[in-house]
This record gives C-alpha cells, structure tokens and sequence, in this order.
C-alpha cells in the first residue's frame, strides 16, 4: 500500500511540475506576440497592383484567395475561401539609397470577406491603414521582384492600423497590432520607383499579448484543482486502507 501510495504521489508531483511548464511557456508566448491569422492566394494570378502618378502612389489588390485564423475560439476552422480587396492610397515622396526604394504614409482600407457565412459573421477580418504618424509602408528592392507592405501599431500609437472582425470581440488592451503583406512575382521584375507593377503576396496578421492565451493564473487555477482532486482521493484511499 506504502509504495503505491508513493506512486500516486510521484505522478501528483509531475503533473505539478508540467502545469509550471505550460504555465511559463504560456506566459513566454504571450510577451512575444501571437500571429492570429494568415491568408494566401487561391490561383497564382497577380492579385495585387502598383502605380505612381506624380506625386501619388496607389497600391490596390483583388481577388479570391485561403483566409485561416490560427487558434481563434469560435472563429471557422481551417482555411476560408474569401474575397479580398485593398485600397491604399500616399502622397508623401519614397526614398531610395539606389538599392532599397521605401515610402510610407500609406491610408486606405482592406477586407476579407466570405459570402458563405451567414449575414452577421461574413467580415473575417478587415482594417484600415491610417496616416497618423507613417501610416503603411510600401519597402522594395530596386531591381527586385518581392517586397513587402504593411503597418505596425505600438503602445504609444495605436492608430496606424485598426482592425475589426466577426470572429474577435475586440482588438482593445492589445499593445501592438501588425498587418504584414509580403511580395513575390513582381512583373516587370526589376523594380524602380514609379510602375505600374503586378504582384502576388502573401499575408500575416498579429497581436501582441494575443487574444487566445489563457491568463497563467488560469493554468494555475487547473493545476491546483488537479492536485487538489489527487490529494483527495490518497487522503480517501489512506483513510479506507488503514
């Protein structure tokens, strides 16, 4: 009975110390930021489009493409086949140090949006680009076929991007809010400032602490239930086995 009872308290113990595992990994993912929803093309077509006229720039994009949310609770599982489309406009000049070109001030709109779900859940995700202090930033190579769009929110300006969903009750208490497309295929492929270019991305959405972590104190919570209910039944067990 003793060794048993050994046994039984061995296995309380570890699972004590996997629940400070989770716990501190849990804590550790949520200061690094959380990645909450990606998309990608359907077809290999170039959704997206680039041009400058004067001293405007316009990038816009359309298309059918895969919108899946990453551990979102509640939102659809899986990849969603959504329309997308873009609209940015930016009348500040671009640099360039002849081999990177980049221009910010960037402001317009964006959305994925799926028909198939019903009335009040189709907007998946959207945002808007806002020239507060850089507004989204257009970032290429000179001579190259990728590059990259896109705006960052921190803690001290929280207005570069806004974003909203059916599937995420609110974006408040988040202290950093990225929207990120990436470039690929540029036709004609050897950029310089000015266009028109084709494009296809690929894109990325995150938060930072995230929406989907539980708190630590809730694994905290569990694990002490857990071993509560363990010490219970020993207590139970020894008290019927003496």
């Amino acid at each position: 009975m003793r060794s048993k009872f050994l046994f039984q308290l061995r296995t309380l113990g570890l699972l004590a110390a996997a629940v400070s595992e989770i716990r501190l990994s849990t804590s550790l993912a949520r200061a690094d930021g959380y990645t909450f929803a990606q998309y990608s093309q359907a077809t290999g077509n170039n959704q997206w489009t680039i041009s400058a006229s004067g001293n405007t720039t316009k990038i816009s994009a359309a298309g059918s493409v895969f919108f899946s949310f990453l551990e979102v609770p509640g939102a659809p599982a899986g990849p969603q086949f959504a329309n997308f489309a873009l609209s940015e406009t930016s009348t500040t000049s671009g640099t360039t140090d002849g081999n990177a070109y980049s221009e910010a001030g960037f402001s317009g709109a964006f959305s994925f949006t799926d028909t198939a779900l019903p009335a009040g859940e189709q907007n998946l995700l959207s945002g808007i680009f806002q020239f507060d202090l850089t507004g989204a930033q257009l970032n290429e190579s000179i001579g190259g076929s990728g590059g990259g769009f896109g705006a960052s929110d921190t803690s001290t300006d929280l207005q570069e991007v806004v974003m909203s969903s059916c599937f995420i009750s609110s974006f408040a208490g988040q202290t950093e809010e990225t929207a990120t497309f990436s470039f690929s295929s540029l036709v004609p492929s050897n950029f310089t400032a000015g266009g028109p270019y084709s494009a296809a991305a690929v894109g990325t959405f995150s938060s930072n602490p995230g929406f989907v972590t539980p708190e630590p104190t809730t694994f905290s919570l569990i694990g002490c239930g857990a071993l509560l209910l363990g010490l219970g039944s020993l207590r139970r067990k020894g008290v019927s086995g003496s």
